[in-house]
């Protein structure tokens, strides 16, 4: 161990702290801070992603900087040859038998014991943990045969190691290069400590796969599990169970999971030492496609690929392959080209939805599948990124409803040539997860593809049925005749925003024969409801989606706003809010005034009071919230001023049934709300406004009209 006096440490606790906040990014977990701190500050935890990470209690810590000294992560020199000599290696045909590869560690392990060595090696414990063990004969060499792709926890063994070789004797250890790394730190140079360093994927997360374990195993105790049987075909899992009994998965989720690379630190994908100098005396592992490069041997049971890193790693090469089956040298450019043999790789995006899946509760198999295959419970369609406010609180009250169920969604674009992937909408400032956002598709044969991926698919709210505001190819997309027979199709709380369909009567016949599709419909107005019937169809009357969701979702959008609001004043929201003399209320009631507009903000001439541009949907929520009382022509602001428990007045002087008006009538015949609603703003007076509403009578209904309306929604999307 390196000794390090008050005296002579350099590094102060504020490094070591900036050490610590790098901790998340860079630790490997390899033990050797953990192994050699002496004042036992350090401890090896689980992040909140199941990696083992290093932790300092500044609590004991004493800033002697020895955890720095050892770090293989601040210290990767090695200090091993830039171009090392490559080899192709089989063991004999017993060895070859028990082994993943060719059987080149057994033949370094062999040499050792032979020399009266120990071999310390990783194997599995009695919880089907995979730790380090040292043994000095071949029944304990046995254990340590297989690739096992799981976190090997080094615990105390740096100090076992150093005891052994500090007495004389000789240790052969066998790891990931960032676990050979921290060892050689923490032993120093002593002659007696051989290395081997295995060219692996990665150190994938601790917490995963145990939970992993406790899913396929089902309640009973694992006694065995092979992740590379030779019996079987690559990527294919045996485990067995204590009981007698074997479970057998051609295409396992944790060994998919690995080789996915969406459960490895973030350490992992800019590994020091991948490339070479590499950090062991030889490296070994699997010599892929080594049929491009070898045709005078068998390759059914494996060959390994050996890199020769120094002198000590030659001397023990020629002693252990005298016992080699075959051997041939091989280009260094052919292992770089198969071979992990780089620093940096891109994690996928996969990785990201992974672990949010899991985090939201989601099994490890499923959370494997559904990132992988980028598979999705539900499809939502329709204007999810319309420039409105109450259109993307819809939609975004949609989204949070059926995650809520614990079902996860993607959003779904009308067919666009563009490429990639639509941007979520502008006035949400908390975006949508990346992960959760279909691609555009160019033409319906395009679109048909998430059927594949997608289990169900809905059609949401809002006028996505208008042909006034759409093309017809929309409106048939937002119709889902992209969906094929065997998916579900649903609509919640549409709309066709009139008492009409508003085009032509062949475009009307094809709408019809869409909709006769599906398999649930409902509408937001009484008027949806009876075009419905007129094609054949019954549709049930529900709420709009932003009176369905739990109020949590709207205060984490308030929370995240900024904006600051006077303390008294009167909220004015519609399409065209130049057009309300709201000024006049505000004057009785002694209070300023905020108007907005629907669309976000837009020059409208001079008015006696400015339009606010409130800038995101936070600001505008937490805007109608916070204020003193709400007018307006909007559909959503009368929604949301039930929610909040708002006095407010809806004027329909410009609206028709042309324009959506039915949605705001039956929304106030629902709560019996209809002396809010009056024909001019001029009808409206601050004493009017004033006048109690009966929040309490309000509310049973809600709760009611939500009770029948998520049961329906439920029902339609579960059975």
């Amino acid at each position: 161990m390196i000794n390090t006096t008050a005296d002579e440490a350099h590094v102060s606790k504020k490094a070591i702290d900036a050490l610590l906040r790098e901790n998340k990014r860079t630790c490997s977990g390899c033990y050797a801070c953990f192994n050699a701190c002496p004042s036992e500050a350090i401890t090896m935890v689980l992040d909140d992603e199941g990696f083992c990470v290093s932790r300092v209690d500044p609590g004991i810590c004493v800033s002697c900087g020895i955890c720095t000294e050892v770090c293989p992560q601040i210290n990767s020199e090695s200090g091993n040859d830039a171009a090392p000599m490559c080899y192709a290696v089989k063991a004999s045909e017993d060895v070859l038998t028990e082994s993943s590869s060719g059987g080149a560690f057994t033949l370094f392990a062999r040499e050792v014991l032979s020399r009266g060595g120990y071999v310390c090696g990783a194997v599995y414990d009695e919880d089907m943990n995979v730790v380090f063990k040292i043994t000095d004969n071949e029944e304990g060499l046995a254990a340590m045969h297989g690739s096992k792709y799981i976190f090997s926890d080094m615990g105390t063994t740096h100090k076992e190691i150093k005891d052994l070789v500090d007495s004389g004797k000789i240790v052969l250890f066998s790891g990931c290069p960032c676990q050979v790394a921290g060892l050689r730190r923490f032993v120093g140079d002593n002659g007696n400590l051989l290395t081997v360093d295995l060219l692996c994927g990665g150190l994938p997360s601790k917490g995963m796969y145990r939970r992993y374990l406790r899913e396929i195993s089902e309640g009973k105790k694992v006694k065995e599990i092979q992740f590379r049987s030779k019996k079987y075909p690559f990527g294919t899992s045996v485990i067995r169970f204590e009981d007698g009994s074997e479970k057998v998965s051609l295409s396992d989720a944790y060994f998919k999971a690995f080789l996915g690379d969406i459960t490895k630190p973030a350490a992992c994908y800019d590994c020091l030492f991948a490339e070479a100098p590499r950090q062991g005396d030889v490296s070994i592992g699997d010599l892929w496609s080594a049929d491009k490069i070898i045709s005078d041997t068998d390759l059914s049971n494996g060959i390994s690929c050996v890199m020769i890193n120094n002198r000590k790693g030659m001397e023990l090469f020629e002693l252990a392959c005298r016992n080699a089956t075959y051997l041939k040298e091989i280009p260094l450019s052919f292992l770089k080209r198969f071979n992990r043999l780089k620093q940096t790789r891109t994690p996928p995006l996969s990785r990201q939805r992974f672990f949010y899946l899991l985090k939201r509760g989601h099994p490890f198999l499923k959370a494997v599948d559904y990132s992988l295959k980028w598979k999705f419970d539900v499809g939502i369609t329709g204007f999810w990124r319309v420039h409105n406010y109450g259109g993307v609180l819809t939609y975004f009250a949609l989204y949070r409803l059926i995650t809520d169920m614990g079902l996860e969604p993607i959003l779904i674009e009308a067919r666009n040539v563009s490429k990639g992937a639509p941007p979520s909408p502008v006035l949400l400032g908390m975006k949508y997860p990346f992960y959760n956002v279909s691609r555009y598709h160019k033409d319906m044969d395009d679109e048909r593809e998430l059927n594949l991926r997608v289990s169900r698919f809905l059609v949401g709210s809002d006028q996505v049925w208008n042909r006034r505001f759409i093309s017809q190819s929309s409106l048939e997309c937002y119709a889902l005749d992209f969906v094929s027979p065997w998916r579900k199709r649903i609509s919640v709380a549409s709309s066709f925003g009139s008492d009409r369909f508003n085009g032509s009567e062949e475009e009307e016949e094809k709408f019809a024969e869409l909709l006769r599709r599906f398999d649930f419909v409902s509408v937001r107005e009484r008027t949806g409801a009876e075009l419905c019937e007129k094609y054949g169809v019954r549709a049930e009357v529900i709420l709009d989606p932003v009176m369905l969701c739990d109020e949590r979702h709207y205060e984490e959008l308030i929370s995240n706003s900024k904006a600051m609001f006077p303390n008294n004043y009167a909220f004015c929201y519609g399409a065209d809010v130049s057009k309300f003399k709201a000024e006049r209320i505000a004057e009785e009631a002694g209070c300023g005034l905020i108007k907005v507009e629907r669309f976000g903000m837009k020059p409208t001439g001079v008015t006696p009071t400015p339009i606010t541009d409130v800038g995101v949907v936070e600001n505008w929520i937490k805007c109608l919230r916070d204020s003193s009382f709400v007018v307006g022509d909007s559909f959503h602001a009368a929604a949301f001023s039930i929610l909040f428990r708002k006095p407010f007045a809806v004027v329909y002087k410009n609206r028709g049934n042309e324009s959506g008006f039915d949605r705001i009538k039956t929304l106030l015949d629902t709560f019996g709300l209809n002396d809010r609603l009056y024909s001019s703003v001029d009808d409206v007076t601050y004493e009017k406004m004033m006048e109690p509403i009966d929040y309490d009578r309000v509310n049973a209904i809600l709760e009611r009209e939500r009770e029948r309306c998520l049961d329906w929604i439920k029902k339609a999307l579960l059975d």
